[in-house]
Parts: C-alpha cells; sequence; structure tokens
C-alpha cells in the first residue's frame, strides 16, 4: 500500500513539473511575440528590402535580399539569418550602422536597426557585406528609394572606408546575370586574374615526350568585360561617400 502511494506521489510530481514547464514556455513565447510586434510594428520608422551578394560552398554567386527595419529605440542592432553561417556579419552590420549615421549627420542612438535575411547559400553575409548594408541604412535613414539596379560588395569600417573582399568576379556575374546596371567593388578590385592551362611538350629522345603543364595568371578587366557582355558598369569605390556619389551619378 505503501509503495503504491509513493507511485501516485510521484506521478503527480511530474505531472506538476512538466505542467509548471510548459505554462513558463508559454508566457515567454507570448511575451517575447509582444515584444517583437511593438518594435516591428507599432514603431516602425521605416523598412527597406535590398540585393545582397553571397557566394556558395562551391564559390558561384547568388543574390540574396535583406530586409532591414530601423525603428525608434535606444541603439540597437538586431540581425537574423537563416541559415547563419558568418559569425562577422553582426560586426560588419554594426560597421554599416555607424558608417551610414555619420555620412547622414544623423543621432542613430535614438533607433533600433532589424536586419533579417533569409540565405539559399551556405555562404552569406560575412565582411563582405559590410558595404551593401551601408548603402541600405543610408537610403533608409535619408528616405530615399534603394536604387534596385545596385548590386555591391566589399568590407566597411566605422568610418565608412570600404575594404578589399574575395570572389569578385562570381559575385559580378551573378550581378550582371540578375540585370544589375552597377556593381560597386573595393578600391583596386576592378582587375581579377584567371588561371589558363598552359602545355609544354618535351621530346629529349625519339619515342619519349614529357609533357610539363603549367596554369599562367592572365588579367581580366572587369570593367570591360561585363559592359562588353552585360552592359554592366563595375566601378570602384574606397569609401562609402564616394559609393553614394557613384550611384546618384549613374545615367546608363
Amino acid at each position: 500500500m505503501e509503495t503504491k502511494n509513493y507511485i501516485i506521489y510521484g506521478i503527480s510530481f511530474l505531472a506538476g513539473f512538466f505542467l509548471g514547464i510548459f505554462f513558463v514556455f508559454h508566457f515567454l513565447n507570448e511575451n517575447y511575440k509582444y515584444f517583437y510586434s511593438n518594435i516591428t510594428l507599432e514603431q516602425s520608422v521605416g523598412e527597406i528590402i535590398f540585393p545582397l551578394v553571397a557566394i556558395t560552398y562551391d564559390s558561384r554567386g547568388i543574390i540574396e535580399y535583406g530586409r532591414l527595419k530601423i525603428t525608434k529605440g535606444s541603439g540597437e542592432a538586431y540581425i537574423s539569418i537563416n541559415p547563419f553561417v558568418e559569425p562577422d556579419t553582426q560586426y560588419a552590420f554594426e560597421n554599416a550602422i555607424k558608417a551610414a549615421c555619420k555620412l547622414s549627420k544623423i543621432d542613430c542612438s535614438k533607433y533600433d536597426f532589424i536586419l533579417n535575411i533569409e540565405s539559399n547559400a551556405t555562404l552569406v553575409g560575412g565582411p563582405s557585406a559590410g558595404l551593401s548594408f551601408a548603402l541600405a541604412i543610408y537610403y533608409l535613414l535619408n528616405n530615399k528609394t534603394f536604387p534596385t539596379y545596385v548590386a555591391a560588395t566589399g568590407t566597411i569600417d566605422s568610418n565608412g572606408n570600404i575594404g578589399p573582399v574575395g570572389n569578385i568576379f562570381e559575385k559580378a556575374l551573378t550581378s550582371a546575370q540578375a540585370g544589375k546596371k552597377i556593381f560597386l567593388v573595393p578600391k583596386g578590385q576592378s582587375i581579377v586574374y584567371k588561371y589558363e592551362r598552359v602545355e609544354k611538350k618535351y621530346e629529349p629522345f625519339p619515342g619519349f615526350v614529357f609533357i610539363q603543364i603549367e596554369y599562367k595568371p592572365v588579367p581580366v578587366n572587369l570593367s570591360e568585360f561585363f559592359w562588353e557582355n552585360y552592359k554592366m558598369k563595375v566601378m570602384e569605390v574606397s569609401n562609402l561617400k564616394e559609393a553614394i556619389n557613384v550611384i546618384e551619378n549613374y545615367t546608363s
């Protein structure tokens, strides 16, 4: 009889324990939904969708799109990427905010910045997305329409200086194929190198042939290549202000 009571007590305890966990998670989830809806809807200052050039695991370019919201807040930066694969993306986003706010001469400590990216690429964002982030933030802060004909790649620091990145050709190609008219790259990166296979045959003795294979670097001028083949301008920029000037002075 005593053993049966212990079993009943044990079952009751476990039932109460799991019921308590259910109510706690339900409460937290409902409060999270309420908090999030307040930020993104009731206090929304603006929203913009902008292109991002990403690289897949097998080094192919792909165009993704980010959704940026600026809300009244306290200077926080929130970022959501699915799948999240580049931990440096948060740092790049924060630098982009500082650079765009400085150029716009706006006190951004009164706003929160919320970025969401749904990515099909294995590799997205990271430092190379900094310039794209900064452009989107600048256009939204200044209540301007984002130029959909522009794609960009480049790191950015808090002062708006743009730094070098990799996979320039692949990113330019996917931008051109997506119909972009301007592709912004860091200073000095409009020239890339491809490697051509070169075979040299040697016959030291009759009947004995040796083949030596070399890969020779050949420069490719991206500005010329993409204008001739896609009518897309590849433009070098060294800072955010220069990037904005290139876009606003664009003529087809």
